[in-house]
């Protein structure tokens, strides 16, 4: 009885035990997810028109997302002016892989006032003008906004897009882009997850990253200690290898930049890897 109780347990902390590392490369994928630490994401992005969109159709986008030891809150909020009357659809694109998700619709009315999937009516100043006429504002997540999707990762978000009632896109906007970006703001305090390489290190990755009227300022800094002393390690941002950084007498390894291809706010992981190829340490954004 003894011998098949301890075989089942060994059993269940297998299984555990393979879950966990299944959780834990689904949150390699994308940035977000399940951290261990804490991030801020605060970007306004302007909505481009299509040659499908009336002329003069313009817009923008806010997203604002926190993520705190994997538990995350957003808000999307989408403006448009000068789309044509009818319903629109909105969506977005992931970082991680290219997918496309619809997050929901609203309408735009051709009257003085412009009647939201919500009831709320849009348009008409103090002064009763028809100055915001065909302007529609609709908000996806928080207390008042529409749901956001289940499991929908909003660090993850890169694009968005507005298709009218046919399915043709009118309005885009990119999050990843610095030319569009009205403004972005992405701070990230995250620690260092130890690898087989080094199975006692541990430290913290630091992001401030901002950009304002097109001109970006980053600063980034990743200081780990209890890796091999005196070791060459290739450094990995996003998978893909990007250059080498060594470990002094101590063990100490310190990364004080991102090569200056990598936008901050697009960041996923960054791992130091052993001559063999082997995970020294990891941090997920």
């Amino acid at each position: 009885m003894r011998r098949n109780t301890l075989q089942i347990w060994v059993v269940v902390l297998a299984c555990t035990s393979l879950l966990t590392a299944m959780a834990i490369a689904d949150d390699d994928n994308e940035p977000g997810g399940d951290i261990q630490g804490t991030e801020q994401l605060d970007q306004e992005i302007v909505l481009t028109a299509t040659t499908n969109a009336p002329a003069g159709a313009t817009g923008q986008a806010e997203l604002e997302a926190e993520d705190e030891d994997g538990t995350t809150t957003a808000t999307l909020d989408v403006e448009t002016k000068g789309l044509a009357a009818g319903t629109y659809t909105v969506s977005i694109t992931k970082k991680s892989d290219g997918s496309t998700i619809i997050l929901g619709t609203f309408d735009v009315s051709s009257s003085e006032t412009n009647d939201m999937e919500d009831g709320d009516s849009q348009g008409q100043d103090s002064q009763g003008d028809n100055d915001n006429q065909d302007e529609a504002d609709v908000e996806f997540g928080g207390e008042a906004g529409l749901p956001l999707p289940d499991g929908l990762n909003p660090m993850d978000v890169a694009t968005v897009a507005i298709a009218d009632a046919d399915g043709n896109v009118v309005l885009t906007g990119d999050f990843t882009a610095v030319a569009t970006t009205m403004k972005s703001v992405f701070n990230a305090n995250v620690a260092v997850s130890a690898g087989s390489a080094a199975p006692s290190a541990w430290g913290h990755a630091v992001v401030h990253s901002r950009v304002k009227k097109g001109i970006a300022r980053n600063k980034f800094l990743l200081v780990a200690h209890g890796v091999t002393p005196n070791t060459v390690y290739t450094v990995n941002v996003n998978g893909a290898a990007v250059g080498t950084i060594s470990s002094d007498r101590h063990g100490k390894v310190m990364m004080k930049s991102l090569p200056g291809s990598v936008n901050p706010s697009s960041l996923v992981s960054v791992e130091l890897l052993d001559s063999g190829i082997n995970v020294a340490l990891s941090v997920s954004f």
